[in-house]
């Protein structure tokens, strides 16, 4: 099994509600939390991945510490970028 990869390849800042101040992160890598369905085949092509077999994934946080995710997973940062100021539908400053 190879190593797990988990990276914070992106971070921004967005106004939830247009008024509370959250943070939005965009993180690489090559597994998921969570329990597994043993019995499930797997679909074929997910999740996309890129090069090196790792996805990107949207974990934002409220003010009060809430982690809300977006169900997508993504084969580029860009994508998920993009997803990520669709689905919070609010201006994000990403941070360098």
């Amino acid at each position: 099994m190879s190593e797990r990869v988990f990276q914070i390849v992106r971070r921004g800042s967005w106004l939830y509600d247009h008024t509370v101040p959250a943070e939005v992160q965009i993180v690489r890598r090559n597994y998921f939390d969570g329990p597994k369905i043993v019995d499930e085949e797997p679909t074929p092509g997910y999740p996309p991945t890129d090069a090196e077999g790792c996805f990107y994934a949207i974990d934002y946080y409220l003010s009060n510490g809430q982690k809300g995710v977006c169900g997508e997973v993504f084969a580029s940062l860009e994508d998920a970028a993009k997803r990520a100021e669709e689905t919070l539908q609010s201006p994000i400053t990403w941070h360098p």
